[in-house]
């Protein structure tokens, strides 16, 4: 292909990001749906609350809950069913949940690897170049796995690049309410083919 667009989701939408600042020659244009700047994820760390009623868990240990003997599926299918919007069709939700829920487990477990630690464009961002690659990011308003913030900070870092919010989607536009989607997606396609 020749100076192909790339369109990535979630992961993907990452990797666009990626690819912008390590490839840019090499496309005409990237477009990151559900993007950020990574690099905000905190090491294993376990806090307990004053009442001793909750310990909240974050960084690398959240990874062992993508594969772990005594975690079934049905968590990633909740997990995933959650980061959609209310408002999507709820056949097409429960689908996409379900597909996320039948990954490899460790595969999945690679890809949340990559989104959480891998992925990290912090002090870096600003070194993409739009005069080389067209930038977009689109992020759903109903997404709790990224934050319109999130995608906005990166947006702000990469100069010329476009921050498009996508009312009532969540994190799997594309798959969660497709109607929805295109009418945000095909009008970049053709800003980008004219």
């Amino acid at each position: 292909m020749e100076k192909p667009v790339f369109v990535g989701v979630s992961v993907g939408g990452n990797l666009a990001a990626d690819l912008a600042l390590e490839r840019p020659d090499e496309y005409r244009a990237v477009i990151g749906v559900e993007s950020t700047m990574g690099g905000n994820v905190a090491q294993d760390t376990a806090t307990q609350s004053d009442d001793q009623s909750e310990t909240v868990i974050s960084g690398r240990s959240t990874l062992n809950w993508w594969h772990h003997p005594r975690i079934s599926d049905d968590f990633k299918y909740a997990a995933m069913f959650s980061m959609m919007s209310p408002t999507s069709p709820e056949k097409y939700r429960r689908e996409t949940a379900w597909k996320c829920s039948q990954s490899v487990p460790d595969v999945f477990k690679g890809d949340v690897h990559y989104f959480f630690f891998e992925h990290d464009l912090t002090g870096k961002a600003r070194y993409i170049d739009t005069s080389q690659v067209s930038v977009y990011f689109l992020t759903g308003d109903s997404d709790l796995a990224v934050s319109l913030e999130d995608t906005r900070n990166l947006a702000e870092q990469v100069k010329g690049s476009r921050f498009v919010v996508m009312k009532g989607l969540g994190h799997f536009g594309m798959s969660e309410n497709y109607d929805v989607f295109k009418q945000y997606l095909v009008p970049i396609l053709n800003e980008i083919a004219g």
